[in-house]
């Protein structure tokens, strides 16, 4: 075989991945039609962010986000570039294609063919593929935080460039490793630490790496200082992320220890990999009589992998329902790691890894696939309030029959519905993947209340719920300086009183919950904080059970 890193198979990976952004592009433009999924909410803060940077509000600055910018440019982008397509499709295909050049990198790189297609599937299984490995028995797409798909996509597709084959340009992985951590930096801030980990610690020992880490260092660096000195936007990032760590403070650690203990078998068999190749690059360091430095230099790339893979245990930690550890398949890729004297047992451990980890997600991608084209959960059904949030979706009908009885419930009047609501509260649960549904229909009943003609001089508009919902419905100008995303304990604190006013100052219209349904449960309500000021400088009009319009006096 030809020297890989003269890029012999470079034009032939890039021809690999235009195939399979073409073809996907191509099959949801074909059917364009999807059932409405799991946590569809999720999208909706997705779509607000999309919509606010179309309304030129500063990410981060006049509206903040809990994650970086690039899953929202990435909605807006892909309803301009492919308004035919769904836009969860047209987001993760931008995502695929913001992946593509490390990819290709990284299949030219790969010991052979076979392996680069099997890379190449992986990765479009995991960044293209709209499900989560959660345990669940619903069957059909996954809304729930798609960015986690693709920051577990790039970990995947970076280890495999980290450790392939052939020779290092200093000019080439810096730029791809620079490319990379503004990738990274602009998705989740924790995926810093999966460019940054296996680099580093390759760096440590080796001199090819120190100046390929040194120049992707010092290229990204200068990337965010110009960026930063023209919008501002690296500092405003930092605040945001800065308040989150503060709010989530107290549960990284949790986090963290209960993903290992969900993956538990896949780190342990990742675990024995690396110290197997630990012990026989030793053991040849000793035999060789080589010095200090000459062992540990021996020994950085198992140290790199184990590097790599605690970086990747903490930004999967942090991705709730994300794909578990299978981006650690990316790790297989370390030369050495599976070779060696004892290469056929650790050939089955790092099977038995892929099988955990890359196994499971295909398989469980089969099994959604058949269900929903088997229509498994009832007939699609179309349904006009879900056309507000998601054009071109339909309802499983055994998801819509249960949902539209239990919004049904939480809006009855009167004595009635006060005693059915009590009877009723036990039976909200935030982890019913289709509890928006039921929260859709609250909203799409307080909408009828209004007058006609009404809502046009509502001015800036903010819902006090987990997403604003009836600024999405309307269309509204959004409130400035508020977060998309209102999850108690994770990016929003309890509020003080002045806090509170202060929050609201950016608001002429709040449309406040007063119903389980449409708040959090489980979790600390949030419309408490704002009461003060809702009843000094609001005027408030019940619309139903659920849901108070609270209109800005104007003194």
């Amino acid at each position: 075989m030809r020297d890989i890193s003269n890029g012999a198979r470079a034009p032939w990976a890039a021809l690999a991945v235009a195939l399979v952004a073409v073809v996907y592009g191509a099959v949801w433009s074909l059917f364009p039609h999807i059932s409405a999924g799991a946590v569809a909410n999720d999208l909706l803060f997705l779509e607000d962010g999309a919509r606010r940077l179309a309304a030129g509000l500063a990410p981060h600055a006049e509206f903040h986000l809990p994650t970086g910018v690039q899953p929202y440019l990435g909605y807006l982008w892909a309803t301009r570039l492919w308004p035919g397509l769904p836009p969860l499709m047209g987001a993760q295909l931008v995502g695929f294609l913001l992946l593509a050049p490390l990819l290709i990198a990284a299949m030219a790189r790969a010991p052979g063919r076979v392996a680069a297609l099997a890379l190449l599937g992986l990765t479009a299984l995991v960044t293209l593929a709209p499900i989560d490995l959660f345990m669940s028995d619903f069957y059909g797409i996954s809304f729930h935080a798609s960015y986690n798909r693709l920051a577990s996509g790039l970990a995947l597709v970076w280890f495999a460039l980290v450790f392939g084959r052939g020779t290092r340009s200093a000019a080439v992985d810096g730029g791809l490793m620079a490319y990379a951590l503004l990738l990274g930096f602009f998705l989740k801030i924790v995926t810093l630490g999966v460019i940054l980990a296996p680099v580093l610690a390759l760096a440590v020992f080796r001199a090819d790496w120190r100046k390929i880490a040194a120049l992707g260092l010092a290229l990204a660096a200068v990337a965010l200082a110009a960026l930063e000195a023209s919008t501002g936007i690296v500092s405003a990032y930092v605040g945001d992320i800065r308040e989150m760590s503060a709010v989530n403070s107290g549960r990284a650690i949790y986090f963290f220890a209960s993903f290992i203990f969900k993956t538990f078998f896949a780190q342990a068999l990742l675990g024995l990999l690396i110290a197997a190749s630990l012990w026989e690059r030793f053991s040849d360091a000793r035999a060789r009589k080589l010095t200090l430095w000459g062992a540990a230099e021996a020994l950085a790339t198992p140290l790199a992998v184990a590097a790599g893979a605690l970086a990747l245990d903490l930004q999967e930690s942090q991705a709730t329902g994300g794909l578990g550890f299978v981006a650690a398949a990316g790790l297989l890729f370390a030369p050495g790691l599976i070779g060696g004297a004892s290469r056929g047992a650790k050939l089955a451990a790092a099977s038995a890894l892929v099988t955990l980890t890359a196994g499971a997600l295909a398989v469980l991608a089969f099994q959604i696939a058949a269900a929903s084209a088997l229509n498994r959960l009832g007939a699609p059904i179309a349904v006009e309030m879900v056309q507000r949030y998601l054009p071109g979706a339909t309802v499983a009908e055994g998801l819509l029959r249960p949902q539209e009885a239990q919004a049904a419930l939480w809006g009855l009047e009167g004595e009635t519905g006060d005693a059915a609501r009590r009877i009723a509260a036990d039976g909200v649960r935030l982890s019913d993947h289709t509890l928006y549904l039921a929260q859709w229909r609250t909203v799409d009943e307080a909408l009828k209340r209004l007058p006609a003609g009404e809502a046009a001089s509502f001015g800036r508009v903010m819902t006090l719920s987990g997403v604003d919902l009836f600024g999405l419905a309307l269309d509204a100008r959004p409130a400035v300086g508020t977060w998309i995303v209102h999850d108690v304990g994770r990016t929003v604190a309890p509020m003080t009183p002045e806090q509170a006013r202060a929050y609201l100052a950016g608001a002429d219209t709040v449309f406040e919950p007063t119903c389980l349904i449409v708040q959090a449960p489980g979790a600390e309500p949030m419309t408490p904080w704002f009461a003060a000021t809702l009843k000094a400088e609001f005027e408030a009009r019940p619309l139903t059970p659920c849901w108070t319009l609270h209109r800005r006096v104007l003194r």
